[in-house]
């Protein structure tokens, strides 16, 4: 599963090899450049050749694609579990037992679990949005886009890696990081601002700043120019005496 690029010869690569589903992809003409949002909550962006190269002569493919975001969801009792150590309980006075704290294990809960389910039975309740909301919370890892310089020595480079080949999805949870749409901003003036958004209904902004070239500068400041020159406030006001000769 993935994002294929395809040349002139029919030859194709993975420009975004996933192992999860891929849910939305976005293209970008003024970059050349493919948007994807998957079940993850990862977004990956990677960098297209040209038309006008074999593919044959495209070398380190992995580095042309690096991760915008990537989104994981921590449970709350992990949370608290690091701060407050092991939960402890108050035990009933019951056998000569005297009271006191005892500590509740893994066992312990896996033993509550198969007495409430003798016959082993694999219960598939999927979880709700509220029920999700209240066990996991959404941690976005952004990658600093203002400069690509050791992409490969960064952690969210590297997680992006392994999660292309060993990801796993328990399908008894609530998607909560899954991104269901991705785009890039058609505009030329804006074309390095990314959206997305998914399960939750956040609604991300990312600006991918190393995309901005001296030449894609000279080129929105020409069009600039030349729309303050069509539409000048001199224009209008021409336009507006014309108008009024001709009633």
């Amino acid at each position: 599963m993935g994002v294929h690029y395809v040349d002139h010869y029919l030859r194709s690569y993975f420009a975004i090899p996933r192992s999860t589903s891929v849910w939305s992809v976005s293209h970008s003409e003024w970059l050349h450049c493919v948007l994807s949002s998957d079940t993850l909550g990862e977004m990956i962006l990677s960098m297209l050749p040209l038309a006008r190269y074999a593919l044959r002569c495209v070398k380190k493919t992995h580095m042309r694609r690096f991760p915008t975001y990537l989104t994981s969801m921590v449970p709350y009792e992990a949370t608290e579990g690091e701060n407050k150590g092991k939960k402890k309980r108050r035990g009933p006075v019951s056998g000569g037992q005297e009271a006191g704290e005892t500590e509740t294990s893994d066992a312990e809960a896996e033993r509550a679990k198969e007495e409430d389910n003798p016959r082993g039975r694999v219960h598939l309740k999927f979880q709700t949005y509220k029920e999700a909301v209240k066990k996991y919370y959404l941690h976005f890892k952004d990658l600093d886009m203002r400069n690509l310089t050791g992409l490969s020595k960064r952690a969210l480079w590297k997680r992006m890696k392994s999660t292309e080949v060993k990801a796993t999805i328990n399908m008894d949870d609530m998607p909560l990081a899954a991104l269901y749409k991705a785009r890039f901003n058609p505009n030329m003036s804006s074309h390095v601002w990314i959206v997305s958004g998914g399960q939750t209904g956040l609604v991300r902004l990312h600006c991918a700043r190393t995309f901005i070239t001296p030449q894609v500068k000279t080129m929105i400041g020409d069009h600039q120019a030349q729309f303050r020159a069509l539409y000048s406030v001199q224009n209008q006001n021409d336009g507006v005496q014309m108008a009024a000769e001709q009633l």
